[in-house]
């Protein structure tokens, strides 16, 4: 008998399909766009949720901000101080 969560398998499924378009299409037609050197900015984070977005800022000072990759959608996101 199975004791999962309705849907459980099926919204982790889609989150991961999620992610891993948001990659393909930041490989794919981002990163050359900001690479330097072969090195990604000190601002641009990747793949970091908002938790961490907001520890990675709280001991820097106002107006501080880093760019992160959506894991539910095509696109970046601000987080700043």
């Amino acid at each position: 008998m199975d004791h999962s969560q309705p849907g459980g398998d099926v919204q982790e499924s889609t989150e991961s399909r999620l992610r891993e378009l948001a990659l393909k299409w930041f490989t794919e037609t981002q990163a050359p766009l900001i690479l330097h050197n072969g090195n990604f900015p000190e601002w641009f984070q990747g793949f970091i949720s908002r938790k961490d977005a907001e520890e990675h800022l709280k001991d820097k000072e106002l107006g501080c901000f880093l760019i992160r990759l959506s894991d539910k959608a095509t696109g970046y996101i601000l987080s700043y101080k």
